[in-house]
Formats: structure tokens, C-alpha cells, sequence
């Protein structure tokens, strides 16, 4: 029976894909023209064959971590037109010792995929891969949720390379969402809805837009409550009609509010995944 730590990895790699890991995750490294880049994902793991090969032939007792469940770094480059595994990179558990895999090590788990002259093609990859370099201007702390400065697209047919795409990302400065919602705090007009006092809201905001100027465009908000003080475990259903005032005060006093920060991908504003949550707190 396997190892329970191998079970445990190798269980965590099928469940969840490598961009989807409840927290950030470490890069691994690509050349490219002979300048290094983060490679924004796991491409080992995204055939589970392999994967599981893989995760069996390393080490048991090297390091891992919340930001790389996986215990190991790989490193890749371009070679021609193929992507090539070059080296593993992973760090003994209580040491500081690191140890480097070259492909004639890993000739049996990447089985089909060793060349003569030891190198090891990435023939499994079948779609883009992301490369990143520089500072970073967005972050989710999810996976690979993140863009920095400079990115390469690499557009990938059965590990050959058939396009590269590079674009240049920034940040401008404005109010934070932590911002936001101290200024909320402090302006909400409160008093207009007193069947409200003393509660906690949540609101939920999704589809959020921002513009390249800093402005707030629109979202869809939701709201729910929770009371406050010695009755704190008791909640009240939410509101999700977006023409209810409490609704539509919130969001135009988003849009009151400017500069926004803005983050631009390729010089475009960026299109924000998923949701965020803003807490106000109505005085009793």
C-alpha cells in the first residue's frame, strides 16, 4: 500500500487541478530565449497518469508546503520549437540540502516521453501555457491566480511550440478594496435604514468593473446580515434584488467613490474573477 504522505499528494493533485489549490502557489521556472520566467503552473500534473508516476518516484521525505503541495520545482525551457523538462528541483525534509533530478533520473516515470541525449519533451501539453516576470500587479491568493508585469503565452500543440504571445501588464494606483471599505464605514448613510441597526452586512459584490481611469462602473451586490454584540451567532436572511435601496444606495456609493485602483492586462482594465466581500457595520 502506498505511503500515506504519497496518498495524501497524490490524492490532493487529482482533486483539485494545480491553478485551483486553496492558496498561492510556488511558480516553477521556463527559459525563454534564454531569460528566465515563472511558469505560472504545474505542467507535470496535468496529465494524472504521469502525475501519479511521478509523485511515486520522488523522494518521500522531501519538503512541502502550503505554497507547494507538491514538494518540488521544475525546470523547463524551450528547445527549438519543444518545451523540454530540463530538471526537478526538491529540498530535503529538516535540511537545507537541495537536490537536483536531471531527466536520465527520471527516465522511468516520464517513460515515452526520454529523448537520447537526455532530455525529456513535454509531448502530454496540448494547450497554453503562462510565463510571468517582474512585479507583480494582481494577486488572489488561489493557485496561480496572478499577473505580473510582463507575461508570455505559449501556445502549445502535443509540446511543440506554435505561437508565443507577450503583453505588458500594470497597476494604477487608487483606493484598495481595504480602503473601500474603511471609507464605507465612515460615510454609508446608515441612518436611512434603521430597521438595519445594529447589524453586521455583508455584502457580496460580483461582475465587478473598474475602468482604465479609475472608475467604478458597476457590480452586482447581494447583502446579508448578521446581528452584532451578545446575539453575534443569530442571522437574518440576505437581499438579493438589486432594486431594493439598500442595494442600490451601496452601489452608487461605490460609484462615488474614485480613484479606484486599477490593474491592466495588455493595457485593457482587468476582468475580476470570482467575488468580494465588503463588511460595514451599522451603529446601533
Amino acid at each position: 500500500m502506498a505511503p500515506l504522505r504519497f496518498f495524501l499528494a497524490s490524492l490532493a493533485v487529482l482533486l483539485l487541478p494545480a491553478g485551483l489549490r486553496a492558496t498561492g502557489q510556488e511558480a516553477d521556472v521556463i527559459y525563454i530565449d534564454g531569460q528566465r520566467w515563472q511558469l505560472l503552473g504545474k505542467p507535470i500534473e496535468h496529465d494524472s497518469t504521469l502525475c501519479l508516476r511521478f509523485y511515486k518516484f520522488l523522494p518521500e521525505d522531501r519538503s512541502y508546503s502550503s505554497t507547494n503541495w507538491g514538494g518540488y520545482t521544475a525546470y523547463w525551457s524551450i528547445a527549438g520549437d519543444c518545451l523540454q523538462l530540463d530538471s526537478v528541483e526538491i529540498e530535503e525534509v529538516g535540511s537545507k540540502t537541495r537536490l537536483f533530478l536531471h531527466p536520465k533520473q527520471m527516465r522511468k516515470p516520464f517513460a515515452g516521453y526520454y529523448r537520447k541525449g537526455e532530455s525529456i519533451a513535454a509531448t502530454w501539453l496540448d494547450h497554453p501555457i503562462r510565463a510571468g516576470r517582474g512585479r507583480t500587479v494582481y494577486y488572489e491568493h488561489l493557485g496561480f491566480f496572478r499577473n505580473l508585469e510582463e507575461e508570455c503565452t505559449i501556445s502549445l500543440s502535443r509540446g511543440r511550440v506554435t505561437g508565443k504571445r507577450f503583453r505588458h501588464n500594470s497597476k494604477v494606483k487608487g483606493m484598495t478594496l481595504h480602503d473601500v471599505q474603511r471609507k464605507l464605514q465612515e460615510e454609508f448613510p446608515f441612518e436611512r435604514f434603521p430597521e438595519f441597526r445594529g447589524m453586521q452586512m455583508f455584502f457580496r459584490i460580483t461582475d465587478m468593473r473598474i475602468s482604465k481611469f479609475g472608475e467604478f462602473l458597476g457590480c452586482t451586490p447581494i447583502v446579508w446580515f448578521r446581528e452584532t454584540g451578545k446575539k453575534a451567532e443569530k442571522s437574518r436572511s440576505g437581499i438579493q434584488d438589486a432594486e431594493h435601496p439598500l442595494l442600490k444606495t451601496f452601489a452608487e456609493a461605490l460609484k462615488a467613490i474614485y480613484p479606484w485602483e486599477t490593474v491592466l492586462i495588455d493595457g485593457k482594465p482587468m476582468s475580476y474573477r470570482g467575488s468580494r466581500v465588503i463588511i460595514l457595520v451599522a451603529p446601533d
